[in-house]
């Protein structure tokens, strides 16, 4: 459980900031993420905290005010699958990242208020 904001920070990139908890065996184990999502010249960008490309998004699905897409991202010997999906209300992120280093799922949900 969490919280996450959006912050425009100019006409064509949003800061996206995450913060909060999960449980995980047997305890509770805290969370933070910052993201930067740049729109320019049709493609979507989504970089990390350093301002770094993790994915670059040349197809989005859209229809009926939802927008779809999946994208993979290869960190060292890391690959980070990831599948999004935006109404009008939510926003669905998931994560699944495999590999010698990592193997677990990222599941979030956030819905507008």
């Amino acid at each position: 459980m969490g919280e996450a904001k959006f912050y425009p920070k100019s006409k064509n990139v949003i800061e996206y900031c995450e913060d909060g908890h999960y449980f995980v065996n047997g305890a509770f184990q805290d969370f933070y993420q910052k993201r930067y999502f740049i729109f320019d010249s049709g493609i979507l960008k989504i970089c990390n905290s350093k301002k770094e490309i993790m994915h670059e998004i040349t197809s989005i699905s859209s229809s009926k005010n939802i927008y779809e897409f999946s994208h993979v991202y290869i960190c060292k010997k890391d690959e980070y699958c990831l599948d999004w999906r935006m109404d009008d209300n939510t926003i669905h992120m998931d994560y699944k990242i495999t590999g010698p280093l990592k193997n677990y799922f990222i599941n979030t949900r956030l819905e507008k208020i």
